[in-house]
């Protein structure tokens, strides 16, 4: 009787227990509800490193576009991409194209993840190669008539690409691209490496060691043909008060043709007639020719263009001049610290000889200016032809104040009158003149 009462309590408890749950459940659910919702979300995928010799080709998926939740009402209220973690493992693949299964866990352990899109991703693995492969000069440049370009020297000759199996299998060769512009003598330049396939396109996803390499272009001059300076000279002199400033040559070398032994006999330039700058006093254009000896020949043009600049001889001047006042309002009056400021002129030694002081004017602007005193800059007024270096001082300090008003002057005139006892009175009256 007493196991049967045992078991008889012991069902009535686990019932208790159980009805009690449901009524915490039901209880639970009513006040804070679980709903199972689509939650789109873009939580970064992590991938782990793939095994060793292997290597991932291709793009894979970045994030995970959205889950199906389920949890309280309370927990989808503080959801948000932050709380999830999204894994992918590739650590144990092997080589090929592998579905690989998206794990997902919530920072919530009451969320349950019932779904996840995508559930796997695609993932392909290939294995590291590397090989040699032929550096290929692809040099652009414009060699003057005249030179010739030899075979470029490469260093190194052979890279090494690196990468996935498929992509260093349709790696052909490097290209190293350089571009010289134009050169007249060998040239030496670091270049960049491209690898390509057999059809010149660029192949990604592999990696060249080195990634540059030295190329070495070759550049000499064919016999028979020399490029040099013209060089000309000039005879008299200009007019007095003017020199020669400057001597330009268009185009300033020339190509000459000849046997190596002629042209080899050539000085290193080729001249023209002298130009005469006999009493000019402004620059001077000609268009000369060449003197070149009979066995040698020019390529392109027999004449070039000579311009020689004429320019007047500078000179500078220093003179004195007084501050001419003015802008200032008729009721104030001013006072200089100085009556004269020196002035600093420059310009065309003959303009200087002809200038007269009188022609520099110097003036102090006081327009609008209150009674004070006040720091200002004098300003000349140069005639034509010349310049104003400086103007020492540079300040000069004005006191402007009220102008002053001119006081009454008069006479006194004065009356004597004789009373009858014999006194003199005199009366004065004064007299008031403006």
């Amino acid at each position: 009787m007493k196991k049967l009462d045992l078991i008889g309590n012991l069902s009535s408890f686990l019932l208790s227990f159980v009805l009690a749950m449901v009524v915490w459940a039901i209880a639970t659910q009513k006040q804070d509800p679980i709903r199972t919702e689509t939650f789109e979300t873009d939580v970064p995928i992590e991938y782990s490193l793939p095994p060793k010799g292997l290597v991932v080709v291709g793009t894979v998926k970045k994030s995970v576009d959205k889950m199906v939740i389920r949890a309280p009402n309370s927990s989808w209220r503080d959801l948000n991409r932050d709380k999830f973690q999204a894994k992918v493992d590739i650590s144990s693949l092997g080589e090929g194209l592998h579905d690989a299964p998206v794990q997902v866990k919530c920072a919530d352990p009451q969320v349950s993840i019932l779904e996840v899109v995508p559930r796997a991703v695609s993932v392909r693995l290939e294995r590291m190669v590397q090989k040699k492969v032929l550096v290929v000069p692809h040099i652009t440049s414009d060699v003057p008539f005249g030179y010739e370009m030899g075979v470029a020297d490469l260093s190194p000759k052979e890279v090494i690409v690196a990468g996935p199996s498929s992509s260093v299998g349709r790696v052909k060769e490097a290209i190293a691209e350089v571009y010289l512009g134009t050169i007249k003598n060998t040239v030496t330049r670091k270049a960049k490496l491209t690898p390509v396939d057999s059809d010149g396109n660029p192949v990604s996803s592999v990696e060249l060691t080195p990634l540059a390499v030295t190329v070495t272009v070759p550049v000499k001059q064919l016999a028979g043909v020399r490029e040099l300076p013209v060089v000309t000279q000039i005879a008299g002199r200009p007019a007095p008060g003017y020199r020669v400033t400057g001597i330009s040559v268009s185009p300033q070398e020339v190509k000459v043709l000849g046997s190596p032994k002629d042209i080899k006999a050539l000085p290193g330039y080729v001249e023209t007639p002298p130009v005469d700058v006999s009493n000019a006093t402004a620059s001077i254009k000609e268009s000369l020719p060449l003197s070149l000896p009979k066995n040698i020949t020019v390529w392109g043009t027999y004449r070039v263009t000579v311009h020689v600049d004429i320019a007047p001889i500078e000179g500078s001047m220093t003179v004195q001049r007084e501050l001419i006042i003015r802008g200032l309002d008729p009721s104030l009056e001013a006072q200089s610290s100085l009556d004269k400021v020196t002035v600093i002129l420059s310009g065309p030694i003959s303009r200087l000889n002809k200038l007269q002081p009188e022609e520099v004017q110097v003036m102090l602007d006081l327009s609008g200016l209150q009674p004070g005193v006040y720091n200002l800059h004098p300003l000349p007024i140069p005639p034509s032809g010349v310049q104003v270096d400086s103007v020492i001082p540079r300040i000069v300090e004005v006191t402007i104040k009220p102008r002053a008003t001119p006081e009454a002057t008069g006479t006194v005139t004065a009356t004597m009158t004789i009373t009858a006892t014999g006194t003199a009175i005199v009366t004065a009256t004064p007299t008031s003149s403006p």
